[in-house]
């Protein structure tokens, strides 16, 4: 379980979650929500933290980038389709680099991208361009976000920055031990009732118990 402090014309009110306790807390101006369990949303990342999870695997369209460059035709079943797993799997080392001129210029790429990936794939190194997503950087313009251990969790404050739309910043929880029926995510709906120092204190108060 887990505690939030709130201004007392706050009142809880139960929803029905599969495979997490999920629930509404408001006062008619503003709901903050909340989902602990197996599925709680994930927290918005920055650009360092984006880049980090991006160094664990290609998204898709950098991976298309690869299956380009390959022949398919061994993958393929009886009705022409691909299994992109089989492929991925047999892919080893995979590095994620900061993009330099010469190697953008050895290798022909023809984009902007900042960074490269390299790995092995049936004995023979690639090089794979890969672009941080612009509707990715858009959300790193929307948060500040403050990200700190407490106890045996990660927790991820996130404050909403752009003043013309509604509030929805938030603050997870998440194990640092891969638990993860214990995560915790709480967010908030809202005209902006809380400025963003009211809103961290508030989600400074949240405790897993």
């Amino acid at each position: 379980m887990f505690s939030i402090i709130l201004p007392t014309d706050f009142k809880y009110k139960k929803i029905d979650g599969i495979d997490s306790f999920v629930g509404e807390i408001k006062n008619g101006k503003s709901t903050f929500f909340f989902d602990y369990g197996w599925y709680s949303p994930k927290p918005p990342l920055d650009e360092k933290s984006y880049i980090e999870e991006s160094r664990k695997g290609m998204d898709f369209e950098t991976t298309q980038k690869f299956f380009n460059k390959i022949d398919l035709k061994p993958y393929e079943d009886e009705n022409g389709g691909v299994n992109p797993r089989e492929i991925i799997k047999k892919i080893k080392n995979l590095t994620l680099h900061k993009m330099t001129d010469s190697i953008a210029n050895q290798n022909g790429f023809k984009n902007n991208c900042e960074y490269y990936y390299t790995f092995d794939y049936e004995k023979v190194e690639f090089k794979i361009p890969f672009c941080v997503p612009d509707e990715e950087r858009e959300k790193f313009e929307n948060y500040e976000l403050t990200i700190d251990t407490i106890g045996n969790y990660k927790r991820t404050i996130a404050l909403w920055n752009d003043k013309e739309n509604p509030n929805i910043s938030s603050v997870n929880f998440e194990p640092i031990y891969g638990d993860s029926k214990n995560e915790l995510s709480i967010g908030i709906k809202s005209d902006m009732e809380f400025d963003k120092s009211e809103l961290k204190e508030i989600f400074k108060t949240v405790e897993i118990k």
